[in-house]
């Protein structure tokens, strides 16, 4: 079921553990094709004025379904994001195997110790400083993690290079090769398609027979007998002899 599937790597971790700074350092490397997703993104299509918690819940499932679109498609994705308790998401965890059931899941656990988040949430400003810890009561520990990293004791390069070990990310060049491969038997599915048509049945033009896909066969009467080769400037011209085809 996962075959030709994008894999869906969720990056799990309290406010200030590092995952968007891990995103944008992928970013700056320029070798993967992926897309990210993230929960103060979706945050940000609720209107300040109707903004509850039940609706956030909303917008997170919402983002659950998009990474499911993207990765349908081939698509690596990221997701910024936390698996915590909230009105909406009671069951946060059961609900997100539901959502990627058949599908290539790898949460990676981004961690580091709660005073070194105080000092970074009070860095940035628009954090509280016990933000991180406040979030930690919402998250369940019985969570199967396919990877942890703490972003506590190493640098946010380091962080990419353990979830680089960890994720087999697809490279921008493999994406442009499987896109291509897939335009390719696409077009083949369609010439073995056209080739199972009879002869007789096929549409030739005023440039003459099998114009349309040189190389294929043609009606022999229409070499020397359609209309559209003997007047031209009458455009595609039906076969005389798909005429007395049943129908």
């Amino acid at each position: 079921m996962e075959k030709n599937k994008g894999t869906i790597i969720y990056l799990h971790g309290y406010t200030s553990t590092g995952k968007t700074s891990m995103c944008r350092e992928l970013e700056a490397r320029k070798k993967y094709a992926y897309y990210v997703l993230g929960f103060d993104l979706f945050e940000e299509t609720i209107p300040e004025w109707s903004y509850t918690e039940a609706r956030y819940s909303g917008a997170i499932i919402a983002m659950y379904h998009a990474a499911r679109c993207l990765s349908d498609q081939g698509q690596d994705v990221i997701i910024d994001g936390l698996i915590m308790q909230m009105k909406g998401l009671e069951h946060h965890y059961d609900t997100l195997q539901e959502v990627f059931r058949g599908y290539p899941l790898k949460i990676i656990n981004v961690h580091c110790p709660f005073d070194i988040l105080r000092e970074r949430n009070l860095a940035r400003g628009d954090r509280r400083a016990n933000q991180s810890e406040v979030q930690s009561a919402k998250v369940l520990d019985d969570i199967a993690f396919d990877c942890c990293i703490d972003s506590g004791s190493h640098s946010i390069a380091e962080c990419v290079d353990l979830l680089l070990a960890a994720v087999d990310f697809r490279e921008f060049n493999d994406f442009r090769r499987i896109k291509e491969e897939a335009w390719l038997q696409g077009h083949a599915s369609f010439l073995l398609f056209y080739k199972q048509i009879p002869v007789k049945t096929r549409l030739c033009t005023q440039n003459g027979a099998g114009a349309i896909h040189p190389g294929l066969p043609a009606c022999k009467a229409c070499v020397n007998t359609c209309p559209g080769r003997s007047n031209p400037g009458k455009g595609r011209q039906p076969c005389p002899e798909s005429a007395r085809q049943p129908r």
